[in-house]
């Protein structure tokens, strides 16, 4: 990426630095271990890490933790994905120093103490019970666990009731000592200090790792087909259809990225918006989703109905489809559609914080960056042909999984 400088230290941690002309900064450390890394009685670990890392250290406890960037204004957060786990914070630039000392301490020198893991086990079981009150979330992890039947790349990363209540220290550390080690990390900043000083900041702080977890291959993530009708105590149709796609590190996850835009993205002009809620009124909520993983892509459609348009909505969806797989998108749509995912990139990216997100996560799984022209030309080079070639490869209707929630008849 343009203005990004990428260093890797003596003990395989890497670094990338975004040097930018602002008075906010923004560090985090990405760690390749999420929920698909957990071993089967370890459902949920990853995402109960993340919760309690923040529980204190050997250096400060956990109200030293919260407070040792708020009360300069800033945020420190994390998030566990499939395939990663990420600590990180957005500050005035004057306390960055501060930042990075405290996300190295928390992974450096985390305790996990008996009385916050008892409390911090409510705290996960009280998200679990929200995102299971939501159907239209849970319909996703719901697919996903169906999709890939019997494997952690499949399973909710929450994790159950019964898995929580099981963890304990013993076993958070073995996690730790299994799956975290610096050659599997990425820290990325963005922001106004120089790239020595970070540079130097970062060799200080994180040269000494105590986690030295041996390499291994992920099992090969195996897709299953299937078509899945259920009854739910919910008020209208919920649909997810989707299949396989790309993944991360293929070329073709620029190309399928745009299809999936056009089909389905945050834009309103997206072809699933206009015919399901433009034309026809039959949908509040609908969206196309893709997910690149490392060695597999996930493709996902999801609308919500009420049940008495449910059929009509998918036949258009599957119509949707069908046209993208037969005939190939004209050139001036193909133009608009372009420029349109071109400029929702240079918006995103006019955050910090997504940029320093972004450039960790594409280091860390692709072992390279993009700059923001090559990923533009990228975009521009794709073709008709290609995106037609990719809508038969991936989204034929006939091929595609689906998951189905509707009323109870008592509802």
């Amino acid at each position: 990426m343009q203005n990004f400088k990428i260093h890797t230290l003596s003990n395989g941690l890497r670094l990338v630095w975004e040097g930018r002309n602002t008075k906010v900064a923004h560090a985090g450390l990405m760690v390749e271990a999420g929920s698909r890394h957990e071993l089967e009685n370890e459902n949920g670990l990853a995402h109960f890490i993340e919760h309690t890392l923040f529980k204190g250290t050997k250096k400060m406890r956990s109200r030293q933790i919260i407070n040792a960037l708020e009360t300069v204004g800033g945020e420190l957060n994390a998030y566990t994905s499939k395939e990663e786990t990420c600590i990180y914070a957005s500050m005035p630039a004057l306390y960055d120093k501060k930042a990075i000392d405290l996300i190295a301490d928390i992974l450096n020198n985390s305790v996990f103490p008996e009385v916050e893991l008892v409390k911090e086990r409510e705290v996960v079981l009280d998200e679990i019970l929200s995102y299971k009150d939501t159907p239209s979330e849970r319909i996703f992890d719901d697919f996903e666990e169906l999709f890939y039947p019997n494997q952690a790349v499949g399973r909710n990363i929450l994790g159950t009731e019964k898995s929580v209540r099981s963890f304990t220290q013993k076993e958070i550390m073995t996690f730790l000592h299994r799956n975290y080690s610096p050659e599997k990390m990425v820290f990325s900043y963005v922001g106004p200090t120089p790239f020595e000083t970070i540079k130097n900041r970062v060799e200080h702080l994180f040269s000494e790792i105590p986690f030295m977890a041996k390499s291994q291959v992920l099992p090969q993530a195996i897709s299953d087909k299937f078509w899945r009708e259920q009854k739910e105590h919910v008020v209208q149709a919920h649909c997810i259809i989707g299949g396989q796609a790309p993944s991360i590190k293929e070329d073709d996850r620029i190309p399928f990225a745009l299809l999936s835009n056009i089909l389905g993205g945050s834009g309103m002009n997206s072809i699933l918006n206009i015919e399901l809620r433009e034309k026809h009124g039959l949908t509040y909520n609908n969206e196309a989703n893709y997910t690149a993983l490392s060695d597999s892509g996930l493709f996902e459609i999801y609308f919500g109905t009420d049940q008495n348009y449910f059929d009509k909505s998918l036949k258009i969806v599957r119509s949707s489809l069908s046209k993208l797989c037969s005939q190939p998108i004209g050139s001036l749509k193909l133009k608009q559609s372009k420029a349109q995912f071109i400029g929702q990139s240079l918006l995103l990216n006019e955050s910090g914080q997504n940029r320093m997100l972004s450039a960790g996560k594409a280091l860390l799984s692709r072992d390279s960056l993009l700059t923001p022209d090559e990923w533009e030309n990228a975009v521009n080079s794709i073709t008709s042909e290609k995106i037609q070639n990719l809508a038969i490869k991936y989204i034929k209707p006939n091929t595609l999984s689906s998951l189905i929630f509707k009323p109870k008849s008592d509802e």
